[in-house]
């Protein structure tokens, strides 16, 4: 099955990221155009997605609030 997704990758030179995922090639395009000329001194390029999503890793001892640090009951 061929792969239809795409991202819009920015960059400045030293580094690049992605910066859009699941766009079809034509908002892919757009996107990098218009970025382009408000954006100059930075690059951006399209390319295809990997269809495979990259795993989550989850910190299960890691807090978020007070509530998980203090029990309050």
């Amino acid at each position: 099955m061929k792969n239809n997704i795409y991202m819009l990758i920015q960059g400045n030179g030293v580094y690049s990221v992605c910066h859009t995922k699941g766009l079809t090639k034509q908002e892919a395009d757009e996107m990098r155009k218009r970025h382009s000329e408000l954006f100059p001194s930075l690059d951006y390029s399209v390319q295809r997605q990997d269809e495979e999503n990259e795993p989550r890793h989850y910190n299960e001892n890691a807090c978020d609030g007070w509530e998980d640090i203090y029990n309050y009951d």
